[in-house]
């Protein structure tokens, strides 16, 4: 029997099967799910490649030529929701250039990476007693914090209730919890199908909608304060692909994308529908620390 890992449900089907991954849907939450999830030294191994956190908002170089606009995006809504810039845990903080930028702001930065690789730079980006490479939970701090971010995240947990009751038990009553992950109900995957970039076994394990990320957040202790969605041309075109290529190097193909895309993008303000969701929810109750641990 298939349980669903966000809602607990035994009502699930399966969607479709690629390569070795079955892809499993809730009919209750909506969650899809990658079933059986893959063993965790597999995970382990393919999180320590060098090549996972090479994409170019986790490069260093880039962050000290130019500033990375989304992150102070995010800190703007953040500090328009909390008024004092307190304790800060980042968790999966990659190189911590997050960290950086909300530490230039005024936070108390603490990380969580367990890619050793990218732990390194983050320890010399922020100070090594900064950052921790334990997962979370078998994190250990006398703190609660008053923020604790996830940025990318949650679609790669293979226990997401867990992450969530501990993030509860750390973090402190009115303080916010912050995220983005994938879209289900984005329109490129509508067009896409199975060939949705954002399909990634064994990288990507859950893929959520706003109900069934609302469902989870509400659950463990949250409630959803702010909700983003953002539309991204590139995901109108399947990975690696010769018009993603195409869409790299045509300055005038992206401007014709984009104006032919617009409709889309009002839509967008009213009706969440494009590929991440962002979401910042305060933490409005204590719930019972049931965290299941981690194989």
């Amino acid at each position: 029997m298939i349980v669903c890992p966000v809602c607990m449900n035994k009502k699930t089907k399966l969607v479709f099967a690629d390569r070795k991954f079955n892809f499993i849907k809730c009919k209750i939450c909506q969650v899809r799910f990658i079933h059986p999830p893959p063993d965790p030294e597999i995970l382990s191994e393919f999180y320590s490649d060098e090549e996972y956190h090479s994409s170019d908002r986790y490069k260093i170089s880039e962050h000290l030529k130019k500033e990375n606009p989304i992150w102070n995006q995010r800190l703007n809504i953040i500090e328009s929701l909390i008024q004092n810039r307190g304790n800060l845990l980042d968790i999966g903080c990659a190189t911590g250039i997050f960290l950086k930028k909300a530490g230039e702001r005024g936070w108390e930065l603490n990380g969580i990476e367990k890619s050793e690789n990218a732990a390194n730079i983050a320890s010399e980006l922020i100070g090594p007693d900064r950052i921790s490479t334990e997962d979370l939970i078998h994190y250990k701090t006398n703190n609660k914090f008053h923020l604790i971010t996830l940025w990318a995240l949650i679609e790669h947990l293979t226990e997401p209730r867990a992450y969530l009751s501990k993030i509860n038990n750390i973090l402190e009553l009115g303080g916010v919890l912050t995220l983005s992950t994938p879209n289900m109900n984005s329109v490129s995957r509508v067009l896409m199908g199975r060939k949705w970039r954002y399909y990634l076994p064994p990288e990507h394990l859950l893929y959520f909608n706003v109900n069934s990320l609302s469902i989870l957040l509400n659950e463990f202790g949250f409630k959803v304060l702010k909700l983003k969605s953002h539309i991204k041309q590139i995901a109108f075109f399947q990975k690696d692909s010769f018009f993603v290529n195409y869409y790299n190097r045509n300055f005038t193909f992206r401007i014709i994308l984009k104006s032919l895309l617009f409709p889309l993008y009002f839509i967008n303000r009213i009706i969440p529908i494009g590929e991440t969701l962002e979401v910042y929810a305060q933490k409005v109750k204590d719930v019972e620390n049931d965290i299941i641990e981690t194989h």
